[in-house]
């Protein structure tokens, strides 16, 4: 049994089939888009077969064509997406429908009490479940989405600043002058300055309030609880409006496609990790493979790709993944664009990134 192939199998784990696969996230507001994108090919400089068959969510269509750049993704969409909700019927007769993408995106919880209401001309949905959020329209009619709670802040200094026994008073304007530099209070902010606790604390109550005070080793130390302050969350999606009949109706502008293809197992004796990733380059691009896998640093390196856009288009990211799958190297490759790009009008180079997973 030690030695048998039922006891390597034990030992190793199944092995899956090596795959190829390609990823692509936009987000756009327009109504009509077309975009290129870069493709993977073969060592014989061939489109993979997986183009053939995407996985797409959203309202568009894919096609590979020849451009001047080399061969390319051409991506079409027509339509707004996603119909969500119309934003003038919050609260109101829309209510169920807006709680009920809430509720499917995670922002709360299926059934939580929930009081909304709208303010500043109705360009502001709060939301109030415990914590409190708030939904705002844009000057471009783009949703943003922001959190209100309270931020904790502490620190410490070792730096000469100001004469601790001269504030309150004739030093007060280089404590103010300190205070502003740290960003704790806002130039030409009202502040009520005071010590208390026998002398060895200064208080500072302006928009929020500071203490201040010296340890056992004489360096400063301070921290403030600042109250609902407003923050934007980063990251939620696009979503705007378009007004419709005299109403704002809220649409999801994103489509996402995902391509995947699988080329067989890998056999060590006759094919490695490297060998199989080597067999693959990116269209449009001064990407090459790598020498050896191996050798490959663990931080990222970068190069470019052409792309292009009949349009302004807010976000696109998209990604290539090699995994060989071979359960003695355990490594795979991705190259992908460095967080979300933003379009304009035209051919346009943009940066990916070189990464390397490794695992035992």
């Amino acid at each position: 049994m030690a030695n048998s192939p039922l006891s390597l199998l034990l030992f190793f784990g199944g092995q899956d089939d090596a795959t190829t696969s390609t990823s692509i996230h936009i987000e756009s507001s327009s109504e009509n888009i077309t975009i290129y994108v870069p493709v993977l090919l073969d060592e014989n400089k061939t489109v993979l077969k997986m183009y053939e068959n995407p996985q797409i969510t959203g309202n568009v269509t894919i096609a590979v064509i020849d451009t001047e750049y080399g061969k390319a993704l051409m991506i079409s969409g027509s339509g707004l997406g996603d119909y969500l909700f119309n934003w003038n019927e919050v609260p109101g007769k829309d209510t169920d429908r807006f709680v009920g993408w809430l509720e499917d995106t995670g922002r709360v919880w299926p059934g939580e009490k929930l009081d909304i209401s709208k303010t500043d001309d109705g360009k502001v949905i709060t939301v109030s479940e415990g914590t409190t959020r708030i939904y705002q329209l844009n000057e471009t009619g783009v949703l943003k989405f922001y959190h209100v709670g309270d931020i904790g802040r502490s620190g410490s200094s070792e730096d000469y600043l100001f004469n601790w026994n001269e504030v309150p008073g004739k030093d007060t304007n280089r404590f103010v002058e300190w205070l502003e530099s740290k960003e704790h209070v806002q130039p030409g902010e009202k502040l009520d300055i005071s010590k208390t606790d026998d002398d060895r604390v200064i208080t500072v109550s302006g928009r929020s309030t500071w203490t201040y005070w010296l340890n056992r080793n004489g360096n400063l130390e301070y921290q403030s609880v600042e109250k609902n302050v407003i923050s934007e969350m980063f990251g939620q999606g696009l979503f705007f409006t378009k007004e419709e009949n005299g109403q704002l109706n809220i649409y999801a502008g994103n489509n996402e496609i995902n391509i995947n293809e699988k080329h067989g197992i890998l056999k060590e004796d006759t094919q490695t990790s490297d060998e199989f990733l080597k067999g693959f380059t990116i269209s449009m691009s001064n990407y090459t493979p790598p020498e050896s896998f191996f050798q490959q640093p663990r931080e990222h390196r970068m190069f470019y790709a052409w792309v292009y856009s009949d349009s302004e288009v807010e976000n696109v990211r998209f990604n290539f993944h090699l995994n060989p799958e071979n359960r003695i190297d355990r490594r795979d490759l991705s190259m992908r664009t460095e967080g979300r790009v933003h379009l304009r009008k035209g051919w346009q180079v943009v940066n990916l990134s070189v990464g390397i997973g490794f695992w035992d």
